[in-house]
C-alpha cells in the first residue's frame, strides 16, 4: 500500500477523511465483486488507514484524542458517510472470511497469497501502517516480514523462542524478542507516534500449550507509553513552573540522601489509602515505633482519625492538594504532620504545610535542570504512582521486611479510597480484570492496572538484586500481586515486629556547619546556572528573530538555504541549553516539523519554519520570568533562610 496516496497533507476535518474513506470503500467493494484480489487488498488497506485517521484512539489504548465540536452540517455528512461505510463493512468482512476459508481448505497454494490472507484476517477495521504494532508469535519467517512490509507495515514485533536481529525494512522497525525483559526494553524504546492498536498473528499452533502468553505484557507496555505521554502532556507546564520555582527551596532544604543508611534493616509498612485499609487500620497504631510507617498524602486524614501518625508522608502529585475540592489536610492539625518526602516539582502550597521537607527526583525533565542548577544529584525515585514511590524508597533505604497495606489496586463498590478520604476521580472509568487477593478477579481502572504491573516488575527485580529484602502484601483485599508473600498484617507483625526500634540517629542538624555549607554551595551553584539560563533564553529569542527575518526575504539560491541551515543549527544548540523546553513544547514542535516535512514548495517550508520560530519565541517568553523570579529569590539577602516552619532535627525520632 502506498500510504502517500491517502496521507492528509494539511489539517483536514474528520468529515473530509470519512468522505475519502467512503470512496475507498466503494473501490474496495468494486474490486471484490470483480475478483481482483490485489486491488481489493490495496483498497481495504487504504480504508483501514483512513479509518485510523478518523479514529486515532481505539482498542482500549490510554491516549486521549483531542475533541472538536462539529457543526450540524458536518454531523449530517459524517452520519451519511458512516452509513455508507457500514454497508461496505459487511462485504469486506465476508471477503476476509472467504480468504481464511480458502487457506484452511487448501485452495490457495501460493505462499505469499497465504500470508496475505492471514494478515487480512489479523488486521482490524482501522489500522495505521506507520504507527500501529503488528505482533507475530512463533518461529521467525522472513516471508511474513516481507508480506507485512509489502503492505506498508512499519512496526513488527516477532516473539520467538530465541531472539536474534531481524533485517529491518526500509525506514521500518522490525524487532525479534524472546522474553519479557526484551519485550519491555523494545517497546519502552519506541518513539512517537506510539501505537494506537495492536494486531497479532499466532503461528505456534497447539504443539506447546505451556508457552508463555506475552500478549497481556505487550498490551501493558504500549499502555505504559501512552500513560507516560499523557502525563507529560498534561503536567509538563506545571512541572516546569513549579520545578523552577522550587529551585531556591531545593537548594536550602534537605536532600533525601541525608537519610541514607539510617533505616537499613528496619521494617517498613507502606500505608496506602485503598478501601481495605479499614480492615487493619487499628493494627497500625500498635506498629508505631516498631516499624517505619510511610504513607502517601491521600491517607493523612484517615490516619489522623485513627490517631496513627506516620513517620513520613510521601507526595508525587504536582497538583495543589490543599484546595477545597481535594484537601487531604482538612481537619488535620499542623502538629500531626510528619516530615515530607516530595518530588522536586511538588506544589509549593503542599510543601509549605510541613516543617521538614526532603526532595527527590521523580524523573521529570525539569528534575535534571534542578540537579544541574544545584550541582548535586537527587535520589532517583522514578515511578508513575506515589505507592510505587514508597516501595522504591523502602528499597533504597534497604528496609526489611517491606509490607503493603491498603494497597488494593482495585475499586471496592466503586470506591477508590478508604472511608471519607474517597476523593478519587469521578465518572465512568474503563475497568480491567486483575487476579484477586483472595482468588477470583477484581476490577481495576486503567491507572491501577498499570501500577499493578509495575509492582510486579519491581518485586521481580528485588528478588534478583536484593533477595535479602522480604516483601509482604498485607492488604487483605483488592488485587493479588505476584512477587509478594500474601498474609494477614497481624501474622506478619507477630513474626517481624516483635521489638521496638532503636531511637533513630540524630544526624546533622539543620544548622550544623556541614548542612549550612552544603546549602550555601547549592545556592551559589543554582545562581550561576540560572543566570546562564537567562542568557541562553535571550540568545534563543534573538536567534529565532534572525531566522524569521531571513525567511521573510528568501532567495532561491543555495547560498540562502545553506546560511539558513547554519543559523537554525545555532538556534537548536541554544535551545538545548534550556532544559525542559522541548518537553513542554514538544507537541507544537512536532506539528511544525510535520508541516515542514509535508511542504511541497519553498514557501510552504519557510512558513512551517516560521511557525517553529514562533513556538521557540513564545516558549522563551513563558520560561524567562520563571527563571528570573527564582534567581531573585536566590539572590535576596534572606535566601539562606527557609520559608518553611522551623525544625530542629534532620532525622525523625521513631520512639
Amino acid at each position: 500500500m502506498n500510504i502517500d496516496d491517502t496521507m492528509i497533507t494539511s489539517p483536514t476535518s474528520i468529515d473530509g477523511v470519512l468522505e475519502k474513506a467512503v470512496e475507498a470503500a466503494y473501490q474496495a467493494v468494486l474490486a471484490i465483486s470483480e475478483g481482483d484480489q490485489a486491488s481489493a487488498r490495496s483498497r481495504v488497506d487504504q480504508l483501514r488507514f483512513l479509518k485510523a485517521l478518523a479514529n486515532p484512539r481505539e482498542a482500549g489504548q490510554a491516549g486521549a484524542a483531542e475533541r472538536v465540536i462539529p457543526t450540524s452540517a458536518t454531523v449530517q455528512r459524517m452520519r451519511c458517510a458512516m452509513e455508507a461505510l457500514a454497508i461496505s463493512e459487511g462485504v469486506i468482512q465476508d471477503w476476509v472470511q472467504q480468504g481464511i476459508r480458502s487457506v484452511a481448505s487448501g485452495e490457495v497454494s501460493d505462499a505469499d497469497d497465504i500470508w496475505q490472507r492471514l494478515i487480512d484476517h489479523a488486521l482490524p477495521a482501522s489500522w495505521n501502517f506507520e504507527a500501529d504494532l503488528f505482533v507475530v508469535h512463533g518461529d521467525f519467517d522472513p516471508q511474513v516480514q516481507q508480506a507485512l512490509a509489502s503492505r506498508g507495515q512499519r512496526r513488527m514485533l516477532f516473539v520467538v523462542d530465541e531472539a536474534s536481529p531481524a533485517t529491518p525494512t526500509p525506514d521500518g522497525e522490525v524487532y525479534r524478542v524472546s522474553n519479557e525483559a526484551q519485550i519491555l526494553a523494545t517497546l519502552g524504546g519506541l518513539r512517537r507516534p506510539y501505537p494506537d492498536r495492536i494486531a497479532r498473528l499466532d503461528l505456534r499452533g497447539d504443539a506447546l500449550p505451556d508457552q508463555p502468553d506475552h500478549d497481556a505484557l505487550i498490551h501493558k507496555a504500549v499502555m505504559g507509553l501512552w500513560v507516560n505521554f499523557n502525563t507529560t502532556k498534561w503536567f509538563a507546564k506545571t512541572w516546569l513552573e513549579q520545578g523552577i520555582g522550587n529551585i531556591p527551596l531545593v537548594a536550602s532544604q534537605h536532600n533525601l540522601s541525608e537519610l541514607d543508611g539510617v533505616f537499613q534493616g528496619r521494617p517498613a509498612v507502606l500505608i496506602a489509602p485503598g478501601p481495605s485499609l479499614e480492615k487493619n487500620i487499628d493494627q497500625l497504631r500498635a506498629l508505631k515505633g516498631k516499624a517505619l510507617l510511610i504513607a502517601p498524602l491521600q491517607t493523612l486524614r484517615r490516619l489522623y482519625l485513627a490517631r496513627v501518625q506516620p513517620d513520613f508522608v510521601v507526595v508525587l502529585d504536582p497538583q495543589d492538594q490543599t484546595t477545597e475540592t481535594c484537601n487531604f489536610f482538612r481537619d488535620v492539625p499542623d502538629d500531626f504532620l510528619p516530615p515530607l518526602i516530595v518530588a522536586a516539582n511538588g506544589h509549593p502550597n503542599v510543601i509549605r504545610k510541613f516543617r521538614q521537607v526532603y526532595f527527590y527526583s521523580s524523573g521529570g525533565p525539569v528534575d535534571h535542570w534542578i540537579e544541574a542548577s544545584m550541582g548535586q544529584p537527587l535520589i532517583p525515585l522514578h515511578a508513575p504512582s506515589v505507592a510505587l514511590i514508597g516501595l522504591l524508597l523502602a528499597r533504597h533505604w534497604q528496609c526489611s521486611p517491606i509490607v503493603l497495606t491498603g494497597q488494593d489496586l482495585a475499586l471496592q463498590d466503586g470506591k477508590q479510597y478508604a472511608a471519607d478520604a474517597n476523593l478519587g476521580p469521578g465518572g465512568k472509568r474503563k475497568l480491567f480484570s486483575l487476579p484477586g487477593y483472595h482468588g477470583g478477579t477484581v476490577q481495576s481502572p486503567s491507572d491501577y492496572y498499570m501500577f499493578h504491573h509495575q509492582f510486579e516488575l519491581i518485586a521481580r527485580d528485588m528478588a534478583e538484586r536484593h533477595p535479602q529484602l522480604a516483601l509482604y502484601n498485607c492488604t487483605e483485599g483488592g488485587a493479588y500481586i505476584q512477587g509478594f508473600e500474601h498474609a494477614p498484617l497481624q501474622q506478619v507483625a507477630d513474626l517481624h515486629f516483635t521489638r521496638d526500634l532503636a531511637r533513630a540517629a540524630t544526624g546533622p542538624t539543620r544548622h550544623s556547619d556541614v548542612v549550612v555549607e552544603a546549602r550555601q554551595q547549592r545556592t551559589n551553584s543554582a545562581r550561576d546556572h540560572l543566570q546562564k539560563t537567562v542568557t541562553a533564553i535571550d540568545a534563543s529569542r534573538r536567534q529565532a528573530a534572525l531566522c524569521k527575518r531571513m525567511t521573510l526575504n528568501p532567495s532561491q539560491g543555495p547560498k540562502f538555504l545553506k546560511k539558513l541551515a547554519t543559523e537554525e543549527h545555532l538556534l537548536r544548540a541554544l535551545i538545548k541549553q534550556i532544559e525542559g523546553f522541548s518537553t513542554l513544547y514538544q507537541g507544537d514542535i512536532d506539528r511544525a516539523l510535520k508541516a515542514s516535512a509535508q511542504a511541497t514548495s519553498l514557501k510552504g517550508n519557510l512558513e512551517a519554519s516560521r511557525a517553529l520560530y514562533a513556538v521557540i519565541d513564545g516558549g522563551c517568553a513563558f520560561i524567562r520570568p520563571l527563571v528570573v523570579q527564582a534567581l531573585d529569590r536566590l539572590c535576596a539577602p534572606e535566601s539562606g533562610v527557609s520559608p518553611l516552619k522551623p525544625a530542629n532535627s534532620a532525622v525523625p525520632e521513631l520512639v
